[in-house]
């Protein structure tokens, strides 16, 4: 039976393989992810041309008998490849693509991490729904499984493991509390301190926050306080 880490487990695996590949001082710099999967797991990573089809399909971890469709020479063609082979679309491969290119490479090496500890696991693709695309059962099913979960949950631990986005956090905020206001409203001067820090550990601004929530590194505010702190005592304002 297929074992379903929880979020503590899948944090605690993550880190760990982090360290052992860093080093002790693994919490001084963002993760070499690209590292990580060709130099201490040995994988091969290639950029390959996805069909565009109902979502982008950005990845995937191959499973040694698929056929895959890809494009090569303005041509779509059938190709297939060795077992836990990583394929990232081409479209990852800008500057401006850094972020989302490190957690699909991330979310394809837990699957292959997975594999490894549970003998099995899913080989479907990686993909980006497009909001006004309507997709099938099977279709939805297979980018919404627990499979998926936890591949994605694995990429944010590997990629910002609980040590090092805690020490970033000290680096820039000190020992301050780092102030909320209803779930997401940050001050303008710590939402650009969470921004540089998303563009150190080279993941995006979203998936930080989610992340420095999960670590309680945020102090909860209510609403009104932001209101009275950024626009004044409204019961004095003058109606018209």
């Amino acid at each position: 039976m297929k074992q379903i880490k929880t979020r503590r487990e899948i944090d605690e695996l993550c880190e760990s393989i982090v360290q052992k590949y860093e080093g002790e001082n693994y919490i001084e710099k963002p993760v070499d992810i690209a590292g990580l999967a060709l130099q201490f797991f040995k994988l091969k990573v290639f950029y390959v041309r996805f069909p565009t089809e109902k979502q982008d399909r950005l990845g995937c971890l191959t499973d040694g008998k698929s056929i895959y469709k890809m494009i090569r020479n303005g041509r779509i063609g059938n190709y297939s490849f060795p077992k836990n082979t990583i394929l990232l679309d081409i479209s990852l491969k800008g500057d401006s693509e850094k972020a989302k290119r490190r957690f699909t490479l991330a979310h394809e090496l837990y699957h292959y991490i997975d594999s490894v500890i549970n003998g099995n696991s899913s080989y479907g693709f990686n993909s980006q729904m497009h909001g006004d695309e309507q997709y099938n059962k099977a279709e939805l099913c297979e980018m919404m499984s627990l499979d998926e979960w936890a591949a994605d949950r694995g990429a944010a631990a590997l990629l910002m493991p609980r040590q090092l986005v805690c020490a970033t956090s000290k680096l820039m905020f000190g020992s301050r509390e780092i102030p909320i206001f209803g779930n997401n409203i940050l001050m303008n001067d710590d939402k650009q301190r969470i921004i540089e820090m998303a563009d150190y550990l080279g993941v995006s601004f979203t998936s930080l926050l989610i992340r420095m929530k999960e670590l309680k590194l945020f102090k909860y505010h209510s609403m009104d306080q932001y209101i009275s702190l950024t626009m004044g005592d409204m019961e004095q304002a003058v109606v018209f």
